[in-house]
Order: C-alpha cells, then structure tokens, then sequence
C-alpha cells in the first residue's frame, strides 16, 4: 500500500512544521509514502536534507487508486477523499468544534489529532468516525543540539532571559505575557523577556500592530521607569536558528488560551528549559506539576476572532490568571534548582517521547489498525 500526504511543508506554520515532521520520520522508517505539496504561505529555510527529501517524495509516482491510503494534513475546510481509506489529521484549540468541522470531519473515513484535548473537542462535537491520537514530535536538531550560539551576545541583555515564541494572535495569551512581566519585573531584578514571532506576517502578525499592540499593553500597565525589557527576535525560525534561540534563554514561558498541542512547549521542553504555561489544553498531555510550572485558569467563552471564522461563543477556552503566571515566573528566576529539575524531568519524558519517529509509529498503528493494510 501507498501513504500519500498532501499538505504545505515548505511555510512557517505549525501545520508545515509537523507535515515535514511526520513524512520524513515515515520516509526514514521505510514506509512508502508519496507526497502532494500545497500552499505557499510565508517561505522558511529548512534544512536542504528535508527539503530535497519531500522534492523526491513528492516526485514518486501515484500506485493504483485502490492501493492508496490518503492523509489530507490542514485544517477541516480543506478536507477531501481520494485512494480506498481516508484521513485528516487536524488540531483545534478550544473545548469544541464549529458544526462546520464536525460535518467535514465526518465526511472522511477518521481523524488523527495531537492530543486528549483535540480527541474530547472533536468527539463532543459530533464526530462519529475514529478519532485517533498521534503525537507530535520535536526535529533532531532539538533532540541533539551540539555547540549554539548565543544569539543575544553583544545585545547588553541581562543575564536571566524569559523567552516565548508565537504568532501574534489573542489567543497566545501576549496581552497576559507582556503585562504580567512588566507588573512583576524591573531593571533591578536582571530579566528580560524575548519574543519570537511572526514580523512578517499578515493580520496581526504585521510589525505595526504588533507595535501597536505594545503601545496600548504599556498605557495599560504604565511600568515605572527601570521596567526590564523586552527584546523581539526577529531571526528566521529554522531548527538550527531555533536551537540557539532556546538555548541561549533561561525559562520558556507561554500563557496560551488554548493550544491543539503545544509544540514550541515540547521544543523547550527538549532542551532541559523550564517551562511555565496554562495548565489547559493539549500540553497536558506532557506538562505537569512536576516537571514544569502550570499556570492556573478559568474556563472563558472564546470571544470573535476575527482571522478564524470557525470559533464561536459556544466554544470556552482558558483564561490564565496573571497573578499565578507572576508567580511561577518569580519561582522559575529565584529558585533555580527547583526549576533545572523541573527542566531535567521534562527533557528526559520529551526526547524519550516526542520525537517523530515515535509519532511516525503512531501513523503506521493507526492506518494499520483502521484502514488494515501496511504501508510498505
């Protein structure tokens, strides 16, 4: 049997990200795969070894229809069938799906999602096909990193450094990020707080708004002089640049509303980072009171977002309490060997883990178990 993944591979959104994950863990694994690109979105240099991996893939040939087993990787709107059984593989990242979804999600022969979270979400929304965990994982260039870069040398950055990495959109929790750190931190205590995020997106991700949006949290909070800083990174987000960004930082921080799976979490999580984020949504699946710092929070209705028409009011995501984030930011900078352990245990569950060839393996079970046919 052929697996044939269509999907985008070749831009800087999670969905890419993990698509490139999946199909060369498979590819290395032996399976016989062909791939189908789509999209072009915003163009991130990859290694060439991955790059020149989905080129060959993508040019093998299609086997006959009744020999193909299909993936469509994206969100439910683009959904489609093709070969004798197929699959969507999908995240979502409040407590329910838009009917919309469930209508699309049922129309294919089951669904593959990251998390407990995204099973429940899609299940008591109506879905009445398989839904299936499989994991997401972390590039080998997290899981044996080697030599970095410290990529704030020569920045005058102080010496404990906070780091979250997003897009720059409502539901990452930035307006909670930026005013809980300035509320807790000034100069004296010799902190910074670095953002990796999406410069040059469109929407919210266009440096005027995100500029914008600093100016109106700054009236909100008004921080006395001697607020400690923040930096943006605005390098290319590549493993390798990645790997030195993490690396070159001291506590992962990000008090998201919701996530399908959190994969910066596991990427910080696999470099020994202690990680502070919202104890809801699909991190659960990896974080905990031992081996991070769960923030507290509140069950909200989603309120409009205006670049996502499938959430709605009906749905309910987390609302992290910003008083609990200052504390487990304050308890990651003042009580280092607490934290470090925190970081050694959750290093030890990612890289033993969440790494793609384990979520290559879940591919294979499923398929195996629901469609009853390998993919060799």
């Amino acid at each position: 049997m052929q697996l044939v993944w269509k999907a985008r591979f070749f831009d800087i959104t999670g969905y890419s990200n993990a698509a490139r994950g999946y199909v060369t863990a498979l590819d290395g694994m032996g399976a016989n795969i062909k791939l189908i690109p789509v999209g072009k979105g915003t163009p991130l240099k990859i290694p060439e070894i991955t790059r020149e991996t989905i080129y060959r893939l993508a040019g093998r040939p299609f086997e006959k229809y009744s020999n193909i087993v299909f993936v469509r990787h994206s969100i439910p709107d683009r959904f489609e069938k093709f070969g004798r059984f197929s699959m969507g593989v999908t995240a979502w990242e409040s407590d329910r799906i838009h009917p919309l979804w469930r209508d699309w999600s049922n129309a294919m022969d089951a669904l593959a999602v990251p998390s407990a979270m995204n099973i429940e979400a899609f299940t008591g929304g109506g879905v009445h096909k398989s839904v299936e965990l499989v994991r997401y994982g972390v590039d080998q260039a997290f899981i044996s990193p080697g030599e970095y870069r410290d990529v704030l040398a020569g920045k005058n950055a102080p010496p404990f450094r906070f780091l979250s990495v997003f897009d720059w959109i409502y539901r990452k929790g930035y307006d909670l990020l930026v005013q809980a750190f300035w509320k807790e931190f000034s100069l004296r205590d010799g902190v910074c707080l670095v953002i990796k995020t999406g410069f040059g997106r469109t929407l919210t991700g266009a440096r005027e708004n995100i500029l914008a949006d600093m100016r109106r949290l700054k009236e909100r909070v008004r921080p006395p002089r001697g607020v400690a800083p923040v930096y943006f990174f605005t390098g290319d987000a590549s493993p390798a640049n990645m790997v030195n960004l993490y690396r070159s930082c001291h506590c992962f921080v990000l008090p998201s509303r919701g996530e399908g799976a959190g994969l910066p979490l596991l990427e910080a999580g696999s470099l020994g980072m202690p990680v502070i984020a919202t104890g809801w949504g699909g991190q659960t699946d990896f974080l905990n009171d031992q081996n991070s710092y769960p923030v507290s929070y509140q069950l909200e209705p989603v309120p409009y977002q205006r670049h996502c028409p499938y959430y709605r009011q009906d749905q309910n995501w987390a609302r992290p309490d910003m008083d609990d984030l200052r504390k487990k930011m304050r308890a990651a900078l003042e009580d280092r060997p607490t934290a470090r352990e925190k970081g050694r245990q959750l290093q030890e569950l990612v890289t033993s883990r969440y790494t793609w060839e384990a979520a290559a393996g879940d591919v294979l079970e499923v398929v195996s178990k629901l469609a009853g046919v390998e993919v060799t």
